[in-house]
């Protein structure tokens, strides 16, 4: 943990990202963090591939907060953008935020007693220069038990499946909706926070590499 904050307080991270899960697991693991949320508009093209349109939105968010939204004397370090989706078990629907009741209700029932894959993409851009260090699409499947009528209807009052890809988040009063994770958990949150560190510590070795 101590390495971690060392390396992060001499590389500045950047997150572009209002989720505050993906906040969560980064402070977690020891990195200090300016959040810039980008509200870049997340919007499927049709005949794009799922994994490309997270892709996408991903590069798109961090790109925006790289060239407009970090002041210009700011001290060189990481741009990361992330963007979750959730596909239904059949491979061919997308389940992205529900905006209502009725559409975290459906989203659930499809859910209920399947798997689905989870895909979060992310990137990762050099402060100073925009170039990219880092591009992955990491995938997790998820079961879940068999859903009642009564427990959905409690899960979507207390309003948790809104801002959620799929209607749900694992970390919460979901959580006991899940059977089985096959993948990474933490990528079900919304990073994968395995590939992300490795990624963010083989630039930190570049740096080091070109001071010494």
């Amino acid at each position: 943990m101590a390495n971690l904050e060392q390396n992060s307080k001499n590389s500045p991270i950047y997150l572009a990202s209002a989720s505050p899960r993906r906040r969560m697991l980064l402070e977690d693991a020891g990195f200090i963090l300016t959040v810039l949320p980008s509200h870049i508009p997340e919007v499927h093209v049709a005949g794009e591939g799922f994994a490309d349109y997270s892709l996408r939105n991903a590069t798109e968010k961090a790109l925006h907060v790289a060239k407009f939204q970090i002041p210009k004397d700011s001290e060189n370090g990481l741009v990361i953008g992330a963007d979750t989706i959730v596909v239904a078990s059949n491979g061919t629907q997308l389940l992205e935020k529900p905006n209502d009741a009725n559409q975290a209700k459906g989203m659930l029932s499809l859910l209920s007693e399947n798997w689905h894959e989870v895909i979060t993409s992310y990137v990762i851009f050099c402060k100073k220069t925009c170039i990219l260090q880092a591009s992955r699409s990491v995938s997790t499947k998820v079961l879940f038990r068999k859903l009642f009528d009564d427990e959905m209807d409690r899960y979507i009052a207390s309003g948790e499946p809104y801002d959620k890809a799929g209607g749900y988040g694992i970390q919460g009063a979901a959580m006991g909706f899940v059977s089985r994770v096959d993948g990474s958990y933490t990528n079900v949150m919304g990073l994968p926070l395995a590939e992300v560190i490795g990624d963010i510590r083989a630039w930190e070795l570049k740096q080091e590499s070109k001071i010494d």
